[in-house]
């Protein structure tokens, strides 16, 4: 279904655009962008009203980041940095949905990875030995 194809194009195109060792290794660029392309896909593509395809997005997101295993600092980080990269991913599917263009989907695919090489998604990064939330940097 719709959910399955958003989740694999996401997957796709954010490993297509960000290959460097450290943008590709877990809780980074590549991972943030794929949270941003997936919710902003969700919000574009799920129903024909926006306020009721944000309702399902935030749903199946929220159910998602529900199922994932939190027991140790860093996998608390990594659901707080899933739950504002998927945020994020929602305001550029809703910017998609009102901004008249003909092609929504690339305007979420084009905006997050922007959004990525700009550094205003969210990875884990390390400060003296202890982890913390910090914007990426511009690693494709």
């Amino acid at each position: 279904g719709v959910v399955q194809a958003v989740r694999e194009w996401a997957s796709a195109w954010s490993s297509k655009n960000f290959t460097s060792l450290t943008a590709k290794s877990e809780d980074r660029e590549r991972d943030a962008c794929r949270h941003c392309m997936f919710a902003g896909w969700l919000t574009v593509f799920l129903k024909k009203n926006v306020n009721e395809s944000t309702r399902l997005a935030w749903i199946l997101l929220d159910a998602h980041e529900a199922a994932e295993p939190k027991g140790t600092p860093r996998l608390a980080l990594r659901a707080r940095m899933d739950q504002l990269n998927n945020a994020i991913g929602v305001s550029v599917g809703r910017k998609a949905r009102s901004s008249g263009t003909g092609d929504p989907g690339g305007y979420v695919m084009k905006t997050c990875i922007a959004e990525t090489t700009n550094g205003r998604l969210w990875v884990i990064g390390s400060s003296r030995g202890r982890l913390r939330l910090e914007h990426g940097t511009m690693r494709r």
